[in-house]
């Protein structure tokens, strides 16, 4: 006869059961357990390098905007600048301009003429006071400046004669 799990009690007499004793494997139960430790130290790693990921992904976000803000202030200035050095070029060609003016008007032939006779005492020249002089002869002796002198010593001489 096949005995059942409560199948020891029939009328009022008991007999020995034969259950199954359910005692859990020692071994089973380490390697469940080694094994759920395992599964959740690959979940804390997979957690810690997307953490690392994440973490240097903003951190390049933040360095490239950094550098965008940097170099955006450095158009800036240089911008800034050269609105600056535009005006201060358009002043000083005004001031060209009026300078041009102003030797235009003083190299007016008329205007020179003017001054020289008022200013200057200068008059036209009549043909008695022209002065020709024949340029295709040497009229200047050139005389050859000997600069070497017998008592002249150069520094180094000197020196070399103390000290003997």
């Amino acid at each position: 006869m096949k005995m059942r799990e409560y199948d020891y009690i029939k009328g009022n007499n008991a007999l020995n059961p034969q259950r199954k004793l359910r005692e859990p494997d020692r071994e089973e139960y380490e390697k469940l357990k080694r094994a759920r430790k395992q599964r959740q130290v690959i979940i804390n790693n997979k957690k810690a390098k997307l953490r690392a990921g994440m973490t240097q992904i903003i951190l390049l976000v933040f360095i490239f905007g950094m550098v965008t803000i940097f170099r955006d202030s450095q158009v800036y200035k240089i911008q800034k600048s050269m609105a600056s050095i535009d005006s201060d070029i358009k002043a000083v060609e005004a001031d060209n301009e009026a300078l041009n003016l102003d030797v235009l008007k003083a190299s007016s032939l008329g205007n020179v003429k003017e001054k020289a006779e008022k200013n200057l005492g200068m008059t036209i020249p009549k043909k008695g006071d022209i002065i020709k002089v024949d340029l295709s002869q040497n009229n200047f002796n050139l005389q050859q400046v000997d600069n070497t002198k017998v008592g002249d010593t150069t520094l180094l001489e000197k020196m070399m004669d103390a000290l003997w």
